[in-house]
């Protein structure tokens, strides 16, 4: 699948996910209020927004390789260039489409997605780094108390060695 960063290509990119990742995203950027691409964002304005990032989205997949190169160059000592661009296009856009963006980049980048996001430390990427730590953080939180796996404790707590598996 391209990079249809259109709102529809965000969905329908999260559809093919596992449930609770797309649930977890989406969730998270529901609670963005910055981002440009939000609900927080009056309808006209999120409109001509989303309608760029699915450009964006297009152009980028037009020509990967020219994206490749750009980011791997890094940017120029002297301004920043299209790798600075894009990371503060991506602290502006909601969880679920910042994160296609991301699983595109590293498939696009392999280990080149270390120089561009990894190890760098300016604000734009510390807060990208950040939001994908609070989703992880979010998501094993909600894998630790599962409804199923708080019984299975509770089982154990009350019932003792052979109620629900002797821990021993």
């Amino acid at each position: 699948m391209g990079l249809d960063l259109s709102d529809q290509g965000v969905v329908a990119w999260w559809g093919a996910r596992p449930r609770r990742a797309a649930e977890t995203a989406f969730e998270a950027g529901a609670r963005e209020a910055w981002a440009v691409d939000g609900p927080g964002t009056p309808a006209p304005a999120r409109r001509a927004v989303v309608e760029a990032l699915a450009r964006l989205g297009a152009a980028m997949d037009g020509d990967p390789g020219a994206v490749r190169a750009a980011l791997l160059a890094g940017d120029p000592p002297d301004a920043p260039g299209f790798p600075a661009a894009l990371r503060k296009a991506m602290v502006h856009m909601s969880a679920p489409r910042r994160l296609r963006l991301m699983s595109w980049l590293a498939d696009l980048l392999g280990d080149g997605v270390g120089p561009f996001l990894g190890r760098r430390r300016d604000p734009d990427t510390r807060m990208i780094r950040a939001s994908l730590r609070a989703m992880h953080r979010e998501r094993l939180l909600g894998e630790m108390f599962a409804p199923g796996r708080l019984d299975f404790i509770l089982a154990a707590v009350e019932g003792g060695p052979g109620n629900a598996g002797d821990a021993r």
